[in-house]
């Protein structure tokens, strides 16, 4: 009986040892594959090129050509050292022609202010002119046919970028909004230094 005792359990003993030899060796055998395709997943990817983040010097694309509508060109670097509210906008899109009017206000109330209005369409000087005047909208408005920088880019319009005075640009918006809220006015004076207390938008 002793001797049937000390086989089963040596038996048991070599079995347990083959199970986790088993155990083991697949456990490797399977890290090996997963490595392998990780190895493979990593050369896919060096092909990969990194996201087009605008680079901190050229961020505000300050050679970014824009015409004004008496025909005057002018671009980004023309306003170095002021704070830029840029606005992309089109007469065919309604939730611009909607938030222009706040706009308008927020303009006047800066008007002498370190703070420049552009606000740009791509479509033909003549067109935006005349949809302008039928507006009774007095702004800064221009037009390019150069297309956006890629600083710019958005996935629709109105859009709206305001830049600090080292031509960062500091908040980007897409979709209309109320652009004479008093947290505008103060978002611009705290980039102008000026302090704006509670109910004050001076």
């Amino acid at each position: 009986m002793s001797f049937f005792n000390r086989n089963f359990f040596a038996g048991m003993a070599a079995g347990v040892g083959l199970t986790v030899a088993l155990i083991l060796t697949a456990g490797v055998l399977m890290m090996f594959q997963v490595s392998q395709r990780m190895g493979d997943l990593d050369d896919r990817l060096g092909g990969l090129s990194p996201p087009p983040f605008p680079k901190e010097e050229s961020l505000a694309e300050i050679e970014w050509k824009l015409q004004s509508l008496d025909g005057q060109e002018t671009s980004l670097s023309a306003f170095e050292g002021k704070v830029l509210f840029v606005n992309l906008w089109a007469t065919w899109c309604g939730p611009c022609v909607v938030e222009m009017p706040s706009i308008q206000r927020l303009y006047e109330e800066f008007a002498q202010e370190d703070v420049a209005f552009l606000l740009v369409s791509d479509e033909p000087p003549d067109l935006v002119e005349e949809f302008a005047k039928e507006q009774g909208w007095e702004l800064p408005l221009y037009v390019t046919d150069e297309g956006r920088p890629s600083a710019f880019e958005s996935l629709g319009i109105p859009a709206t970028f305001i830049l600090d005075r080292e031509g960062r640009i500091v908040f980007r918006h897409v979709g209309s909004a109320r652009w004479d809220d008093e947290t505008s006015v103060r978002f611009l004076s705290d980039l102008l230094g000026k302090n704006v207390t509670e109910g004050d938008s001076t």
